[in-house]
């Protein structure tokens, strides 16, 4: 039997050069935490508004992300300003929603994702269309995800979970351990 002796160092004793090789080793096992209740937000949101969503992708660093969407009731497709505005109010379980806080995960996308329609709803907008308010709402929170996965990768963030979990490394930054 063969004993091998390695030496291990936590992130702040590597050189710049393998603190930025340990950086990239974290970043490309890093998984974004929130995708669940991103998505939950999401289809919670459609099913208030009764759309469909037909297509979704999440953007990347060289693209946005994108919502295909449905509306379910062709009749309010139609309505525009204040139409859609009394629609919305007469027939949609707003009362159940409270949008100055997170109604659907507790997540501050579902505030996101809500903040147009409720400021369509304090404040018609004439020219407004139900697939145009939902389309806003899709991007909105598209955004609001895209931003926080974006700060999920940033040395800051990628430092504070290294230190956090106390990973240790070679003296090259190789993962140790």
């Amino acid at each position: 039997m063969k004993v091998i002796e390695t030496k291990v160092y936590e992130f702040k004793e590597l050189s710049d050069e393998a603190k930025e090789k340990a950086k990239e080793w974290y970043r490309s096992v890093l998984e974004y935490p929130w995708f669940d209740e991103a998505n939950d937000t999401m289809n919670k949101f459609a099913e208030l508004v009764n759309v469909k969503i037909v297509d979704y992708s999440y953007g990347g660093l060289d693209r946005r992300g994108v919502i295909k969407f449905r509306l379910q009731n062709k009749t309010c497709s139609y309505l525009k300003g204040v139409r859609l505005w009394k629609y919305l109010i007469n027939n949609m379980r707003l009362d159940e929603v409270k949008f100055e806080t997170c109604p659907f995960t507790d997540m501050s996308f579902d505030w996101d994702i809500s903040y147009p329609l409720n400021a369509f709803l304090k404040r018609p907008n004439k020219s407004e269309t139900m697939y145009s308010l939902v389309d806003e709402c899709f991007n909105s929170f598209i955004i609001a995800v895209e931003a926080d996965v974006a700060g999920q990768y940033t040395d800051d963030a990628v430092l504070e979970a290294i230190e956090a979990n106390e990973y240790t490394f070679t003296e090259d930054g190789q993962r140790a351990g």
